[in-house]
């Protein structure tokens, strides 16, 4: 059994927005999970794997409003609508750029990480859910000095602040790579360590799944931990939207829709 045990968002909010909760399992397992439609290469926490393709990027579905008439004339809906989709798939092809970016400077690396976030939601539903602010990723801080020299290696500019307890950002392009650190735990486990209040993932090593968008492929968490994350939805009014609409997301991958 894995224990859910929040209380409410922790210091680490500011970076990524994980409430505070203990998972007393190696791998967390929410009842009623069923077999996921899309396959995908699982990494155990027990070196295991089951290795299956991955789901490729689908189709992008935002919709933009009616164009109010201009100088040259009155735009249908449809005409909008196009124009806007057009708009979010080009931000949205230049963030999974970025996102790609990252991915391949860790992954050449060695170095072990997991992204997590909006874009980790994502990879798993297979297709563009929402404009995303940032990046999100789990690094360990003993590797902070080798992350450092990756990712500057790939273009991308330290940026820290004075907010940096856990973790630190990045940015290239436009687009903000926050990292956050974790440490080793008691038996293999993995801890971000916030002061006062860390936050364990996991009570052993902490498994990931490699997921595809296009022709990027990312290590992210698992679905299962994704999911508990996004559970306990941050108080405030946009972070809390978002996390609502990401546990949507995230739940139709576990019902095959």
């Amino acid at each position: 059994m894995a224990r859910l045990a929040s209380d409410g968002p922790s210091a680490l909010g500011r970076w990524c927005g994980i409430p505070a909760f203990q998972i007393d399992a190696p791998q967390l397992v929410l009842p009623g999970a069923v077999a996921k439609r899309r396959p995908v290469t699982v990494y155990s926490a027990h070196g295991t794997q089951t290795s299956q393709p991955g789901h490729r990027l689908g189709d992008i579905g935002w919709e933009g409003t009616d164009q109010a008439k201009g100088q040259r004339g009155h735009v249908t809906s449809g005409q909008a609508r196009g124009a806007a989709m057009t708009r979010h798939a080009s931000e949205y092809e230049r963030g999974l750029e970025a996102l790609g970016i990252a991915a391949s400077a860790l992954d050449a690396a060695h170095l072990e990480h997991w992204f997590f976030g909006g874009w980790a939601v994502d990879l798993w539903v297979g297709r563009l859910t929402r404009p995303h602010d940032d990046i999100d990723v789990l690094v360990w801080r003993h590797d902070e000095a080798r992350v450092h020299d990756a990712l500057g290696g790939a273009g991308w500019l330290h940026t820290p602040t004075r907010e940096d307890l856990v973790g630190t950002n990045y940015a290239r392009d436009g687009y903000e790579l926050q990292l956050t650190f974790v440490v080793p735990g008691d038996e293999a486990g993995v801890v971000v360590p916030v002061p006062d209040q860390p936050i364990v993932l996991s009570t052993g090593p902490l498994a990931f799944a490699r997921r595809h968008l296009g022709e990027v492929s990312v290590r992210v968490l698992t679905l299962d931990l994704m999911l508990a994350i996004k559970g306990t939805p941050r108080p405030d009014e946009v972070g809390g939207a978002k996390d609502r609409a990401d546990l949507a997301a995230l739940r139709s991958v576990t019902l095959g829709s």
